[in-house]
């Protein structure tokens, strides 16, 4: 999700401080609302049932092999709702 935050500012950002901001802000909203609409979260220790900060969390993470099972599927996700987002279509 993150990346798809930085596309985001990236591409509607302001390049200066005259700018208005509303167009990123409203854009990242969106993207944030369907990824919660399609996960039920946006944290990534509860959609992986794990913390990855911990030794015992990352275990568990290396253990289910949660990078390809999950992660990726996470990623491709939301590069479709980042897309959908550029493209100005409804995410819901």
């Amino acid at each position: 999700m993150t990346g798809g935050i930085m596309a985001l500012g990236l591409l509607y950002g302001r390049n200066n401080g005259n700018e208005s901001r509303d167009d990123v802000y409203d854009r990242t909203r969106r993207l944030i609302e369907a990824f919660e609409d399609l996960f039920r979260s946006t944290n990534c220790a509860s959609l992986l049932g794990c913390d990855i900060s911990t030794p015992e969390g990352l275990a568990i993470f290396e253990r289910k092999d949660l990078e390809q099972t999950l992660c990726l599927k996470l990623t491709e996700q939301t590069a479709g709702l980042v897309d959908r987002i550029i493209r100005c279509k409804r995410v819901a």
